[in-house]
């Protein structure tokens, strides 16, 4: 039987996918050791009876068990990976640019696979030596829920349900002025020019920028460029919630009420604040069954350009309508007004117009969310994702 070792205990979220492709493989026949941070010592003790040379493959998100952590390499200060001659596969739901401290010390057998096509071009250019797997668009979770009850539109209690914390732009204040006036005004003109094209990719609006601003002569090569990346994560945070919170709060100015769930909504600011329900952070589990409540739930995607968002998939497999931005990789399997419902960032203005009309229609609303329910039970759960990682690489 094939051993596989899986990580929770770290990043709530992260957790919560591994677990839903555990349960898949163990359908497989896969034996798992759920490796848990929150019992570190524990589980790298009982790590070393479970792993076996030849038969055991260690599978991550966001480099769990590859990012450092000294119970997990030996005397000589190598990974136990390599130890042992365990393939180690990463998928890395981020930018790959948040983890440009881990990417010179991965394990000889390692394997990384992008959440978005644009990732792995970044990759190919800045990290040659590090071997790809096949583009893995993240998937979501369809509740299990007692009695297989779903509830149809008109019964449902929440319109509008948004997932994700929010943060006011002057927190990024101090990231923006740390290096001075001169590094100030480039920082803040990058950040105008995504704001004014966010079709753009944080590459394309970046590197344009630093070689027109290279004195004559300059040679700007990868590596200076990868470094200049790798500070850049505080500002592709930034843009992430200028948009997430400037939709909140054009459709909460419009009178339509939304349940927003997690970390700094309950001091947001806008005209239409008594619109806007403040959720305490929730896990996984109860995230989906608030989207079982829910007629529509909104999606604002992180700067991906060619992938998708787990909120997408999470929300069809839980019977609501997805309201959401689109990216190439998107245009390719989501019809809007089919499946999901579509808006534009740059017309954030029609957005509660979009909606409005959605929720009074509540036929037509359910015949949407009975697509998109079709679309993501068919390619974009986490047990077709372990059905592919098992087919191809485990």
């Amino acid at each position: 039987m094939k051993k596989l070792v899986l990580f929770k205990g770290g990043t709530e979220t992260l957790g919560f996918f591994s677990e839903q492709m555990e349960k898949e493989f163990s359908r497989m026949g896969y034996e798992i050791f759920m490796f848990d941070y929150k019992k570190e010592a524990e589980s790298a003790f009982r790590l070393l009876r479970f792993i076996e040379r030849g038969n055991t493959v260690m599978l991550s998100f966001n480099f769990h068990g590859i990012c450092n952590e000294q119970l997990l390499r030996d005397e000589s200060d190598r990974y136990i990976w390599e130890d042992f001659g365990i393939p180690c596969l990463n998928i890395v739901v981020d930018h790959p640019f948040y983890y440009d401290r881990f990417m010179p010390q991965l394990p000889s057998d390692y394997t990384q696979f992008s959440v978005d096509m644009g990732h792995e071009d970044y990759m190919k250019r800045f990290y040659p030596h590090v071997h790809l797997g096949p583009f893995l668009p993240l998937a979501g979770t369809e509740l299990d829920w007692e009695g297989d009850e779903t509830l149809p539109m008109e019964k449902r209690d929440i319109d509008l349900l948004f997932v994700g914390s929010s943060a006011a732009p002057e927190f990024y204040e101090q990231y923006i002025k740390r290096e001075g006036p001169e590094y100030e005004a480039f920082y803040r003109s990058v950040m105008d020019e995504m704001i004014k094209n966010p079709h753009l990719t944080f590459e394309q609006v970046f590197e344009p920028m630093i070689r027109q601003t290279a004195e004559e002569g300059d040679d700007i090569t990868d590596d200076m460029l990868r470094e200049a990346y790798s500070h850049m994560v505080h500002f592709d945070m930034y843009i992430r919630y200028y948009y997430r919170c400037e939709l909140i709060r054009i459709l909460a100015d419009s009178g339509l009420k939304i349940v927003c769930v997690g970390g700094g909504w309950d001091r947001f600011k806008c005209k239409g604040r008594e619109n806007i329900t403040a959720h305490p952070y929730c896990t996984s589990i109860e995230c989906l069954r608030l989207m079982r409540r829910s007629r529509i739930c909104i999606n604002v995607m992180p700067w991906f350009k060619r992938g998708a968002h787990d909120r997408i998939f999470n929300t069809m497999l839980n019977h609501s309508v997805s309201f959401t931005d689109s990216s190439e990789y998107l245009d390719g399997i989501l019809t809007d007004k089919k499946d999901c419902l579509i808006y534009s960032l740059s017309g954030l203005n029609m957005a509660p117009d979009i909606i409005k009309d959605a929720l009074d229609k509540p036929k037509r609303l359910q015949d949407i969310a009975d697509a998109g329910y079709e679309l993501a039970a068919l390619g974009h759960t986490w047990a077709h994702r372990a059905r592919f990682l098992g087919r191809h690489f485990i």
